[in-house]
């Protein structure tokens, strides 16, 4: 990107990633941001920002909607070019595909969320059945544990008394 004209020039790859058709686009600062996300533009504005103050620009994780309106994450890493006065007058880098990555990344840290919950659950129902005198006090403990462990908002325990009657015992 040229920062005194606001021009850029990318690559018929830089076009497929962010999914459009190459030349379908003037290619600009301004087009990029169009692109990317609502969500990330702020984000991706002050790393550029902080990027001209420096000698690199940080690397650079956004998602762009696509013209069908399906998500990708996309990666950037580049570097700042300056005048004989040290003003940034250019920018440029390599942008990448991370779609993969990135849900690779979501998948592996909700994985790890249900197992810490799974965990977090297995002891708490250990706690209270070892500390439960009957199993009247020990239902609602138990059905708690595993209401969190299923993400159920509401549950209920059923027991016939002796008399084969149905009471609600949680």
């Amino acid at each position: 990107v040229d920062l005194t004209t606001n021009k850029a020039y990318w690559p018929d790859e830089t076009f497929r990633v962010l999914g459009l058709e190459p030349g379908s686009v003037e290619p600009s600062l301004d087009a990029f941001l169009a692109l990317m996300h609502p969500e990330d533009q702020v984000g991706a504005l002050m790393g550029l920002r902080e990027g001209t103050r420096g000698e690199r620009l940080p690397e650079l994780e956004h998602r762009v909607v696509l013209p069908d309106g399906r998500t990708r994450w996309v990666g950037h890493v580049g570097a700042v070019i300056r005048n004989e006065s040290g003003t940034p007058t250019k920018i440029w880098g390599i942008s990448l595909d991370i779609t993969d990555r990135k849900e690779a990344q979501f998948s592996a840290r909700r994985a790890r969320e249900r197992a810490e919950r799974r965990s977090e659950a297995q002891a708490s129902l250990s706690r209270t059945l070892v500390g439960a005198k009957t199993v009247e006090d020990a239902i609602p403990a138990v059905l708690d544990s595993f209401g969190n462990l299923l993400d159920w908002d509401f549950g209920e325990v059923w027991l016939s008394d002796p008399d084969e009657r149905l009471r609600l015992a949680a």
